[in-house]
C-alpha cells in the first residue's frame, strides 16, 4: 500500500478473510480503521519494513514473489522500468524526480537475457 489515499479502497477490495500488507506510507500515516469490519469480515493487516530486510533476505522475497508476476497472479498497476544495476544513479534521479514507474535495479548481466 503506497498511502493512506488507497487505503480505504484497498480495503474495500479484500474479500473475506482477506490480507493487506502496508509496506510504506509516502503520502499519509494515519487512517481510520473499523474494527468490528476487520473482525466481522476477517482481515488481516500486516505491516512490512523492507528497511530491515539485507539483500540476502530482500532478494528471497523477490525471489518467492516472481512466479506470482509471471503467472499473472499479481500484476502491476504503475508503468514498470527496469535499470542495469550499473545505471543506479540515473535510476535514482528518475525516483527523485518523481517517475510514474516503478523502478527496479537489476544485476547487468540478468537484465541482458
Amino acid at each position: 500500500m503506497a498511502s493512506a489515499v488507497v487505503y480505504q479502497p484497498l480495503l474495500d477490495a479484500l474479500a473475506d478473510g482477506g490480507r493487506m500488507v502496508v509496506y510504506a506510507a509516502a503520502a499519509g500515516r494515519e487512517v481510520t480503521l473499523d474494527l468490528l469490519e476487520l473482525r466481522r469480515r476477517r482481515l488481516q493487516l500486516i505491516g512490512a519494513s523492507t528497511g530491515v530486510l539485507d539483500a540476502a533476505a530482500g532478494a528471497r522475497v523477490l525471489t518467492a514473489l516472481a512466479p506470482l508476476f509471471e503467472r499473472g497472479a499479481i500484476s502491476l498497476r504503475q508503468p514498470l522500468e527496469r535499470y542495469p544495476l550499473s545505471a543506479a544513479a540515473r535510476a535514482y534521479a528518475q525516483v527523485a524526480g518523481g517517475a510514474a514507474a516503478k523502478i527496479v535495479l537489476v544485476p547487468d548481466a540478468r537484465l541482458s537475457r
